[in-house]
């Protein structure tokens, strides 16, 4: 149930995200799968256990070192030499997520790259008649082909 727009911004930024971290280029990875929050990981994340949708973005970029992550979805919070953000956009991210009951993680160390990977409530029932309608067709990326 979280809303179309927010949640192609949440792609956009972390893409774009992805993007800076590989300025020689690299492989940027964008998938989805259905998976099962256990109580002890709903606790750690203050949300609820149950069946989730996961959606992660994986890059092979400089990867982020564990005191940049323990700020890196704080307001104004910037990497240097990354872009020329405001520092907002994880903070959005991560607002997004958690308004619609979900959570992020990140696994990421300097050199290896980083994963993004959101875990919304899969939604049990079915949408309103509003929200039901033909999908966007895919984006299909044509780079190194």
């Amino acid at each position: 149930m979280t809303d179309r727009e927010q949640l192609v911004q949440v792609i956009l930024k972390l893409v774009t995200n992805a993007r800076d971290a590989m300025p020689q280029g690299g492989r940027l990875r964008i998938a989805t799968t259905r998976g099962v929050v256990r109580e002890a990981t709903a606790y750690q994340h203050n949300t609820r256990p149950g069946t989730y949708v996961q959606l992660s973005v994986a890059d092979t970029g400089v990867g982020i070192d564990a005191e940049a992550q323990a700020h890196l979805f704080e307001q104004f919070f910037k990497r240097t030499g990354l872009g020329g953000g405001s520092g907002l956009g994880l903070a959005k991210v991560y607002g997004i997520i958690r308004q619609s009951g979900g959570f992020i993680d990140l696994l990421s160390e300097p050199g290896t790259g980083s994963t993004f990977t959101i875990c919304l409530p899969r939604c049990e029932t079915t949408p309103p008649a509003q929200m039901v309608g033909r999908a966007p067709e895919p984006l299909r990326g044509q780079e190194g082909v």
